[in-house]
């Protein structure tokens, strides 16, 4: 069925007791809470532990459960949305505001993601100016013949505009009365049936929690830049595995093009409604140590490597002098380039999926979007044969002297070259070898998630990426991510007094004109508003220039080096 939410609850207000708190009022849960804000509550050592079967802890188990059940956003926000007056006094917001659910609300253009495609709208509301996305997708679902209650809708778009379990009852009251939040908090943190059963999850001793042990009760760690990006490119790249997924034909209805993803960008776009560790603890007037929040030495550890033998002191110092802005852009280019070659491997798993045209990059066949065709010659491509998108197709060569990806993407472009839309029977050949440097990669990312990224580290990775992306800034898409990427981390080398911002401001504010790179639309705008400048950008960008102002960039990055 095509969903109504006419009934669904109100959204969330900063201003008045959120209506998601109605019913809330003298259920365990709150007795828990409020016992818990009394000090009566404690940990108890001896209660059944969900993460062991026969004594065994699951380490593996970074990612959240995605067939648990979530419980929507009203059990978030009653702690979430105000800290009263009971939680200051007790030092718990030093490590957390708990006014995370109202920040997202009123902010995070995720919370207004349903808004913007919602269809079961009367008639003259289609027709006010704000509504332009509403009536795209109308449009678009009368194109793909998409019919009310054959669950297309729902299960196809809903899946990232409404951060949806494709599992879940789309006829269940709990899936249309949670709609109206668009992307909310369970849809990136993990649904939360287990880690609210314990009532540990309100407690600061789950600060002492590793990564692992809370992934088991279902909650993901966003902290982990790897996983993070894993998340965010399920929806804004695709996954097929769990339903999230544009295909060419929702293109061709409407769908605005999905472009390049660079994770420190967006999360700053979003824009934040967390702190980083880097932030914390926050002021509170009650705590005795203002320095330090409780558990901090346990939290540091389970998200730093390398710290158990250091003190508390030692390891926030190290932490505040890391580079985790440029960590997050590294990281996230690199999950990127997994990601994609993820959507290459479940397409060739599933032939209805395979040579879908939404796996290749626009420009491949649509080569009139770029005004001089002559510019768009990818190295090492044959005539006739689109490939993956190239943005997403950065190496980590960049950061080694023999890269297995080398291996990878030579098998990859054999594919490609073979035959028109690929070879999915090579794919298949090599899957093995595909999916075992798909687990060590990740492996390596998640941990290297977890070490401290010094001054000239990141100098030299800016410079690297730089240096191998200069062929292909003809290419749009990569021009952009790669300029997002070097603003990330100049404006932290600038931040960190590690360079002076006199020498670079010039070519980022080049870069940023020439690339139209911000992303400042307001959170109920649709980003139809700036489709018709994006596809004018991209086809006539003077890719001179930003080749010019990047290679200007790495040039004073190694000749100031302190």
């Amino acid at each position: 069925m095509i969903c109504s939410t006419a009934d669904a609850p109100a959204r969330i207000s900063s201003n008045r007791i959120p209506v998601v708190f109605q019913g809330l009022i003298g259920s365990t849960r709150v007795r828990l809470l409020f016992a818990l804000s009394m000090g009566v509550l404690v940990a108890n050592a001896s209660a059944a532990d969900p993460l062991e079967t026969n004594g065994t802890l699951n380490a593996s188990a970074e990612l959240a459960n995605p067939h648990l059940k979530q419980m929507g956003i009203k059990e978030c926000a009653a702690c979430h949305s105000q800290p009263g007056f009971l939680y200051p006094k007790l030092a718990v917001t030093q490590f957390v505001r708990l006014t995370e659910a109202v920040q997202w609300n009123e902010r995070d253009k995720h919370a207004y993601a349903y808004e913007l495609v919602r269809i079961d709208l009367p008639e003259s509301e289609f027709e006010r100016p704000e509504r332009q996305s509403n009536r795209r997708v109308q449009d678009m679902l009368t194109k793909l013949g998409w019919k009310q209650g054959d669950n297309q809708f729902e299960r196809k778009c809903l899946s990232c505009h409404a951060g949806t379990n494709p599992q879940e009852d789309v006829d269940s009251s709990h899936f249309r009365n949670n709609l109206v939040y668009g992307v909310q908090c369970e849809a990136c943190h993990g649904a939360a049936e287990k880690y609210l059963q314990t009532t540990e999850h309100q407690q600061p001793t789950w600060r002492a929690k590793s990564p692992e042990e809370k992934a088991a009760l279902g909650m993901t760690d966003l902290s982990n830049a790897a996983i993070c990006a894993e998340v965010c490119l399920s929806c804004h790249l695709g996954n097929i595995q769990q339903g999230r997924f544009v295909s060419h034909d929702m293109y061709a209805a409407g769908h605005p093009p999905l472009p390049p993803f660079e994770l420190q960008t967006f999360l700053d776009a979003m824009p934040p409604h967390w702190g980083t560790i880097q932030q914390k603890p926050y002021e509170n007037e009650f705590a005795e140590d203002k320095k330090s929040f409780q558990f901090e030495h346990e939290y540091l550890t389970n998200h730093f490597s390398g710290m158990d033998s250091k003190s508390t002191e030692q390891i926030r110092q190290e932490v505040q002098s890391s580079f985790e802005r440029t960590k997050r852009s590294l990281v996230g280019a690199m999950i990127s380039q997994s990601s994609a070659l993820q959507l290459v491997q479940d397409a060739a798993n599933q032939p209805a999926s395979w040579g879908d045209y939404s796996l290749f990059d626009c420009m491949g066949c649509h080569q009139t979007l770029y005004k001089d065709r002559s510019r768009y010659r990818p190295e090492g491509r044959v005539p006739g044969r689109p490939f993956p998108p190239h943005w997403s197709s950065l190496s980590d060569s960049a950061l080694e002297e023999v890269s297995p990806a080398v291996e990878i993407n030579t098998k990859l472009n054999q594919a490609f070259n073979k035959v028109p839309f690929g070879d999915r029977e090579k794919i298949l050949q090599d899957s093995l070898l595909f999916a075992q440097f798909q687990s060590d990669r990740r492996k390596r990312w998640i941990g290297f998630s977890k070490e401290i990224i010094d001054s000239q580290s990141t100098r030299e990775w800016l410079i690297a990426l730089i240096d191998e992306q200069s062929p292909k800034l003809a290419d749009y898409w990569v021009a952009k991510q790669t300029a997002w990427i070097a603003t990330i981390v100049v404006r932290e080398l600038v931040e960190k007094k590690e360079l002076d911002g006199s020498l670079v401001e010039a070519d980022l504010e080049a870069l940023h004109r020439i690339l139209h790179l911000d992303l400042k639309i307001p959170q109920k705008q649709s980003v139809l508003t700036e489709q018709e400048t994006t596809l004018q950008t991209a086809q006539s960008f003077d890719f001179e220039a930003v080749r010019h102002h990047l290679g200007s960039i790495s040039n004073n990055l190694q000749s100031s080096v302190k």
